[in-house]
């Protein structure tokens, strides 16, 4: 299953929020499907889309790798404690 979600990077006034579609999301972490790369190492805010209503859950994630596919990238996050 897919879902968009919303992320920025989790230093305050780095970055705008942008969003990717995410993937394989587990306990631990999820794929991120994007149009630019991540920075392995990079710690993101993520805002997940609750199921069945416009509410979403901050969850902070660090990149722990990225890759170039056809049509944009696709990166490898784990959820922080």
């Amino acid at each position: 299953m897919s879902q968009v979600v919303r992320y920025e990077s989790a230093l305050a006034g780095t970055s705008a929020p942008t969003q990717g579609v995410a993937r394989n999301i587990s306990e631990g972490g999820l794929s991120l499907r994007t149009t630019t790369p991540l920075r392995r190492g990079e710690v993101l805010r993520l805002h997940v889309p609750l199921p069945g209503g416009p509410t979403s859950v901050p969850v902070s994630s660090e990149v722990l790798w990225t890759k170039e596919e056809e049509g944009g990238f696709s990166s490898g996050l784990q959820f922080l404690a």
